[in-house]
């Protein structure tokens, strides 16, 4: 779709560091999206990738991936731009143009959390609420996207597949965080038994 939307709007794909940031613009908001969608505990996710665990190590790597993709979205922008450095910082700071500063936002506040995640050894507990609000990176990026200028907003099967990952990964997201407790599976168990071998602990409950 992103050749397809070169050729439709009579550029040509030619290998340029504009053109580098947009593909991985897009990648990295996919991938972002398939993260969302993979963390949804989704029953059919579990049954397709075969178990919970496996489902969130692909969520682990195709987030880390995302992060890679995304960050490397503005700095290929900025090569493309120096020596201009005055051109330069519009895309690490916020300015007068709003669709950008949503941009500006969403790379941060990921920036911040995967910090947080990755650097920082915070309690699970403590963690896991921050990490929650990832579902806000994705929220400011697809405001990002829609409002700007650019292949996606030119190209329609571009926009509509993009607006239709954002939604499915928004709603995973949103999903998650407020419904899934309403909806999820519950269960009543009883420990049966608890058996200690050197430092692991198996916990049999019925």
């Amino acid at each position: 779709l992103f050749v397809l939307a070169k050729i439709y709007s009579g550029v040509g794909l030619s290998l340029t560091w504009t053109t580098a940031s947009q593909l991985a613009s897009l990648l990295g908001t996919n991938l972002l999206c398939i993260s969302y969608i993979l963390s949804g505990r989704f029953k059919l996710l579990d049954y397709l990738f075969g178990g919970l665990d496996k489902v969130y190590r692909i969520h682990h790597t195709t987030g880390g991936l995302a992060f890679v993709m995304l960050l490397h979205h503005p700095l290929f922008l900025i090569v493309n731009t120096l020596p201009n450095t005055e051109l330069t910082f519009k895309y690490f700071w916020f300015s007068d143009i709003l669709a950008y500063n949503f941009g500006v936002m969403a790379l941060y506040l990921m920036i911040l959390l995967l910090l947080l995640t990755l650097v920082i050894n915070l309690p699970y507990h403590i963690w896991l609420k921050t990490h929650e609000y990832m579902g806000l990176v994705l929220l400011l990026a697809s405001v990002h996207i829609l409002t700007i200028t650019s292949d996606v907003s030119r190209f329609a099967p571009l926009r509509y597949w993009l607006i239709a990952m954002l939604i499915l990964g928004v709603f995973s997201a949103a999903y998650k965080k407020f419904f899934y407790k309403y909806f999820g599976p519950k269960f009543t168990y009883e420990v049966d038994e608890i058996s200690v071998i050197s430092d692991t602990y198996t916990i049999y409950l019925k």
